[in-house]
Parts: C-alpha cells; structure tokens; sequence
C-alpha cells in the first residue's frame, strides 16, 4: 500500500496548489525582506532626498520614482509620503506627485523578474545570507537582507513557474484557461481581488508573467491581471486611513482613484494599447515576449503620470473637496499616524515633530502662567490647565507610538533615537507640571490679594524672562537641531540658579526688614523654585540635542 508522500505526489492538484501557495509565500516574504533591507540601508539617502523637495511637482514625481526603485515598496514609500504631509515637511500637491513616481518605481520589480534569473537563486540566497550574518557594520547587514530577499523573490517565482508544467497535464486546469484565460474584464477583477487578498502586487504580476509565458493565458487577459493588481494594491493604504486624519485618508484616495481613473482609461482603448504595448516591446526594446507583461504594467503608470501631471492642481482640489478638513478630538495637527509604524525613518520623523509640538506647547504654558502671576490675570490659568491636559496625552500616545517603533527591525541610529525622544517628551511634560504649580500659586496669590513688593516682583520679571529666553532658545535649537544654540541654551541654566539664589537671599532680607510679607514671601519663594526647576528641564533637552548630533556623526 503506498505510503502519503506517493499518494500527495502522485497527485497532479497538490502539486500545483503546493507550487502556487508556497511559491507566492516565498515571494512575498522576498520581496519583503528585500524592502526592509534596502530601506535600512539607504534611510539617511532617502532623507536627504526629501529634505531637497520643493512645491515643484515635477521635483516630487522624479522623488517618488527614484525612492521606490531603491526600496522597491511603493506602500513604503506611500505611507512615508503621509508621514511628511503630517509632519509639515510637504503639502498635498507634492504628495501626489511622490504617488505618481512610486507607481512607476514599484514596476522595475516586474521588469527584474522578467529576466528569468530564477536558475541563480540559491547563489544569490547564499551571498546575502553570509553577508548578513557575519557582518558587523548595520549598512552592509542591511545590504546583505536586500541581496537574501532578492534570491528568496527568485526562489518564489521559481517554485511558481514548477506549478505550470501540472497545470499543462492537467485536463480540467488546461480546460478551465481555455474558457476563462482569454476574458481580461475577468481577469481584472481576478488582479484586483487577489492583490486585495495577498497584499502583494508582486505575487499577482509574478504569476501573471508565469500564465502568460506559458500560454496559459492571453496577452489581453494578462493586461487586465496586471491592472488589476494596480486597484488591488491600494487597499492596504485605504485600510489603514480608515481611522486616520484628514492628510493620511487624502494620500491614500489620491493613490486609489489615480489608479482607477488610469485603469478606466485603459480598459476602453484596451486594443490600441494592447497593440503599443506589442509594438514597443518587439519593434522599439527588441525584447522576447517574457517582457510584454512586465512593459504593461511600466507604460501603464508613465502614461497615467503624464496624463496627470499637468492637471494635478485641479486633482487636488478635487481630492480636498471630496475629504474635507476633520479636527482631532484630542488635540489639533496630531502628526502622528499608524500608518507609518512600519516605515521607521517616516515614523521617527513623525515623532520628532509632535515632540516639537509639545515645546511649543511648553512654551506658551510658560508665559501664560508667569503672566497670571506678575499680572494678575485669572483667564491665563484656564490656558494652562487646558494645555496640561494636552500635553499630559501627548506624553502618552508620543511614549506609545514610541514603543511601537521599538518593536520593529530598526538600526542603531534609530535605536538610539527612541529614548531621546521620550525623555525629550517627559522633560516637557514635567516642565508643563511646574507651569501648573504656577498657576495654582497664582490661583492663591489673586484670590487673597496678595502682592509682591516693587523689588520682589522686578526679580520675578528678570528670572522669568532668562527662564523664557532659554525656552525660546531651547525649542529653536531642538526644533532646527541646532547644537551651538542647544549649548548657549543650556549655559543660560548657570545664570537662573545663580539668579535664584541670590533672589531668595534678597527676599529673606526683605522678610527681617518687613518689605514683604510672609504669605507673599512663600509664593515668591515657591514661583522662583518652579522657574529653576524648568531650568533644569530645558538643560536636559538641550544636552539631548547635543548627544543626538554626536551619536548621528558617529553614524
């Protein structure tokens, strides 16, 4: 009696469903690992290319087209381009035109797999593996994962195409090509399902280049996979955004009807570009047929780029009149997005920015309160309560989107950017709770009606207004990372502790002569400690600026 392993092989439905679930499971964690690693490895270029975006659009499609090719994820690159509009570093205009750019980096991956390089996978795998796992320097370790990725791509398409000599022998799967393989508004929604299902593009466009180099498909049919698989792919972004702000849920429409108006225009010329396709991959390239599909799904998103590149200012308006503007319950211009958790460089810069938000807010908590208390004035310590509350969240979904950051596989440099970060937000965060010790002297200084000397309450201005300088300073330094600022910021912390010291000295002396009373001296005494106190806080920030820019020169 024949044991299970013959009876499984023996069996022609097995072996193909073995070949196409494991090969699509090997090609997408290929293409995968292969992202990670090429995102690591090139996250300070990707950086510096962004920091050179102007409001040209032309500028943000060249950007979009060269970060996708070095990454090879065009939702990488999408919900990175969110995390940028988010953080005020680009505006929706240019956002689309990065949209318009990944579309057409994220086919050089098709074009790869049509040169049939499936024969050197192992080598390939071998090579990355001994590179990632004996290097020491995190650049070529990252390296090393894109080149394993790359073979492992290779190894899924290898073991897919295994499954199409079964289908070939097989009667019922050969019947069911001939009736169904011809029909590409079928296979349109066969593309767009299966992409949604997979979250793979590269799986669909994989299996459409098998199909159709075996004749198991036509030309037209694999045309309508592959566009297919363009709507497919924008679900993924659309899933996220679900519960996401106003500039996230804008990308993500932006990215799904660009796609669906270019396919719209494709289907009803459907011949004449089938028939350009075919002309310029035989006539013009002299490429083999392997290439046809790979050629569709590159001309496609050129043609869609140029078709709306010159109407892209009237595309966004129609995209900001579609998804208006939705406030946060918890605070306005939240920088921070889930959909960037998976892209650290993106998600670290969201970060850093709602931390600079919190300064600002640290900032004017500051000035509201001391004003509430040299002035008198009740209204500014209603501000300071309602800016506490909200610094208090932040401090929360800041250190928890921090954590979740953690999770993922991050480089040093990144790794050490994360407790910087959240001790930059709690120092802000206690700064806010002495600002709010303040007003609750402040509180009690108006309502028994005390009042400070002409001498005290000309000391409390000058320690104040050296306490407010340095704020100032300190938030442009972190803002700007401005390490000579961040140093001249922390110097002034040597000036408030020597000021309040003498300051308390004087008003002890003001006490024996009977200047000052004891219930003005204690909140005089308590207000100068809180200032001191805050000091301290801006002095740990400022030498985190200086310790981050080390430790990224290091890098």
């Amino acid at each position: 009696m024949p044991d299970l392993n013959s009876l499984i092989l023996e069996n022609t439905a097995f072996q193909i469903i073995f070949n196409l679930f494991g090969g699509t499971a090997l090609l997408m964690f290929g293409v995968d690992f292969m992202g990670g690693g090429l995102e690591k490895a090139s996250g300070k270029v990707m950086k510096r290319i962004l920091s050179v975006l102007t409001k040209n659009i032309y500028v943000a499609f060249f950007v979009g087209t060269i970060l996708t090719m070095l990454v090879q994820s065009s939702t990488a690159i999408t919900v990175m381009t969110v995390g940028f509009v988010n953080a005020g570093l680009m505006n929706l205009t240019q956002a689309v035109g990065i949209i318009y750019g990944t579309n057409i980096g994220t086919t050089i991956t098709a074009q790869l797999m049509s040169l049939k390089l499936t024969y050197i996978a192992l080598p390939i795998i071998a090579i990355g593996f001994y590179i990632f796992s004996f290097s020491k320097k995190d650049s070529t370790r990252s390296l090393g994962q894109a080149i394993m990725g790359f073979g492992l791509m290779f190894l899924g398409l290898k073991t897919l195409n295994a499954s199409l000599p079964y289908i070939k022998d097989s009667e019922t799967a050969r019947q069911l090509f001939i009736q169904y393989g011809h029909n590409p508004f079928l296979a349109l929604f066969i593309g767009m399902i299966a992409t949604m299902l997979i979250h793979s593009s590269a799986a669909t466009v994989a299996l459409t280049i098998s199909l159709f180099s075996a004749d198991l498909i036509s030309f037209q049919a694999a045309i309508g996979l592959t566009l297919g698989d363009n709507i497919g792919t924008c679900i993924t972004a659309q899933l996220a955004s679900l519960k996401a702000n106003t500039a996230a849920r804008r990308t993500a429409w932006a990215h799904t009807l660009y796609n669906i108006i270019g396919v719209i225009m494709a289907v009803i010329v459907l011949k004449p570009f089938s028939g350009m396709i075919e002309w310029i991959t035989f006539s013009v390239l002299h490429e083999p047929k392997a290439f046809l599909v790979a050629n569709t799904h590159t001309f496609f998103n050129i043609i869609s780029a140029l078709v709306f590149l010159p109407i892209t200012k009237y595309y966004v308006l129609f995209l900001e009149r579609i998804i208006p503007e939705r406030k946060d319950k918890k605070y306005e211009d939240e920088h921070l997005d889930r959909l960037l958790i998976e892209t650290p460089v993106a998600a670290l810069k969201a970060a850093t920015q709602e931390v600079v938000y919190a300064a600002d807010i640290a900032r004017n908590m500051l000035n509201d309160s001391m004003i509430s208390m040299i002035e008198d004035d009740e209204s500014r310590i209603d501000l300071v309560l309602q800016n506490e509350e909200k610094i208090n969240v932040m401090q929360t979904e800041i250190t928890q989107y921090l954590v979740e950051i953690s999770r993922k596989n991050l480089d040093s440099d990144q790794s050490a950017k994360i407790p910087a970060l959240i001790n930059t937000i709690n120092n802000f965060e206690r700064i806010g709770d002495h600002c709010e010790d303040i007003t609750e002297l402040s509180r009690s200084k108006i309502k028994r009606k005390i009042i400070f000397s002409e001498k005290g309450l000309d000391e409390l201005k000058i320690l104040y207004q050296e306490v407010l300088d340095m704020m100032d300073e300190c938030y442009q330094s972190y803002s700007k990372d401005d390490v000579a600022l961040a140093l001249k910021a922390a110097a002034r912390e040597d000036v408030v502790d020597e000021l309040t010291l003498r300051f308390k000295e004087k008003h002890i002396m003001r006490l024996e002569e009977g200047i000052c009373s004891v219930q003005a001296g204690v909140i005089f005494l308590d207000a100068i400690t809180h200032l001191e106190r805050i000091a301290d806080h801006l002095h740990n920030v400022c030498l985190i600026v200086s310790e981050s820019r080390r430790n990224a020169d290091k890098n």
